[in-house]
């Protein structure tokens, strides 16, 4: 299949998630007492940094799009998966900008009178969903950038299986996403953020193997510079999702190791651009050298 074509098939799975989780899993929640939590400085400052993460995804698809649009053949099936990658990765901060402003506006995590009200809780869920789909389409990137060609169904499967189970757990009501877990009941958020933690390590430890393989083959400065960046930034990547999941193991919303993966997140698209997009400017450091 064409790159598009998985944008569609992606596309319709995150519309069928979320109907979902709107009409089944919140409704749910509500009728078990889930509670909301209440807004604070912490709020304030993830909203930022979410909306800054999504800017910083913006600029780069734009980047990424005009790099693309010369290349042709391998070149531009590369680039094409790295868009789709950060498409996702964008449709991650995103929802969460929005949910985490009306957070701020309501004063609580979510308000059941009101539809709007109810749009923090869905976007947590829905941002996690977004986030391994973009995992997806890096392992796709990574193995074009290192080995220019698809990777098999045996490196595709595992990470696409764990995604199945990753929906089908998250539709769940005991994942309380932006509510207090009512007195009684069991939170299965430990379940959901490993699942996500599992399917990025996949994606990620299989591009690093073949990336650092092709960087000890590699004999073109160039190209090795430029794996080198790819790497750093899967790398960066990795690091958000550790510390992502090092503050879902806190139980608390919004720790300070949720404000280091910021960094982390915002570095992660960058480095992965310049490495895959080779701007003039970082060529001619390159040979500069």
């Amino acid at each position: 299949m064409e790159p598009k074509d998985y944008l569609i098939i992606f596309t319709a799975v995150s519309l069928i998630f979320i109907a979902i989780y709107a009409t089944y899993t919140i409704p749910a929640q509500i009728s078990l007492n889930a509670t909301s939590y209440p807004r604070d400085l912490r709020v304030i400052i993830s909203f930022i940094a979410y909306t800054l993460l999504t800017i910083t995804a913006v600029a780069l698809i734009a980047f990424a799009y005009r790099a693309s649009r010369p290349l042709t053949g391998i070149g531009r099936k590369t680039m094409e998966y790295f868009i789709l990658a950060l498409i996702f990765y964008m449709l991650g901060p995103l929802p969460m900008a929005l949910g985490l402003g009306l957070f701020i506006i309501l004063g609580s995590s979510y308000i059941a009178e009101v539809w709007y009200g109810l749009i923090y809780p869905s976007c947590l869920p829905v941002a996690m969903m977004f986030t391994c789909f973009a995992a997806y389409f890096m392992l796709k990137f990574g193995y074009f950038m290192s080995e220019r060609r698809e990777p098999g169904l045996k490196n595709e499967l595992p990470l696409l299986v764990l995604i199945i189970c990753f929906l089908a757990v998250s539709v769940h009501p005991y994942n309380w996403y932006g509510m207090i877990v009512p007195t009684g009941y069991p939170s299965w958020r430990l379940y959901t953020n490993g699942l996500l933690l599992i399917v990025n390590l996949i994606a990620i430890a299989q591009v690093a193997y073949f990336l650092l393989r092709k960087i000890r083959t590699e004999t073109d400065p160039i190209r090795i510079a430029r794996l080198k960046m790819v790497m750093l930034g899967f790398l960066a990547l990795l690091g958000f999702f550790v510390c992502y999941a090092i503050d879902a193991l806190t139980k608390q919303p919004y720790t300070v190791w949720m404000f280091l993966g910021y960094i982390f997140a915002i570095l992660s698209p960058i480095l992965l651009y310049v490495g895959t997009a080779a701007p003039k400017w970082f060529i001619s450091r390159i040979e500069a050298k």
